[in-house]
């Protein structure tokens, strides 16, 4: 029904912004700490495929803040941004291991699906 839709949708928006905001306040602790930061994702089956770990995707790569990954999905849409920024995404910022050096200028395409 259309009260079902809406309070789903209503969810989904409020899930969003929650994960936005805390990705925002992540981002910015993490920037006091460093200039260099962990990409981590929920390791779970809603990962997109670009934010999965290395070497398909971003996760366990170390990117500074100053110069975030670009993410180019199957329709050529480009989005560069740190953990979180991207819609929908529940990545985060971590503390970026010691002698790990960042990639810079990075890009990652994302996998072609197989319903395709």
């Amino acid at each position: 029904s259309f009260s079902e839709n809406f309070k789903d949708r209503a969810e989904q928006i409020g899930e969003e912004t929650a994960f936005e905001l805390g990705s925002d306040i992540n981002n910015a602790v993490m920037g006091d700490v460093g200039d260099a930061y962990l990409w981590q994702n929920q390791g779970d089956a809603r990962v997109r495929s670009t934010h999965e770990d290395a070497p398909e995707g971003l996760g366990g790569l170390v990117f500074l803040f100053a110069d975030p990954p670009t993410e180019i999905d199957a329709y050529g849409n480009s989005h560069t941004g740190n953990p979180g920024t991207n819609f929908g995404c529940r990545c985060w910022a971590d503390t970026a291991p010691k002698g790990r050096k960042a990639k810079r200028h990075y890009t990652v395409r994302e996998k072609k699906s197989k319903k395709h």
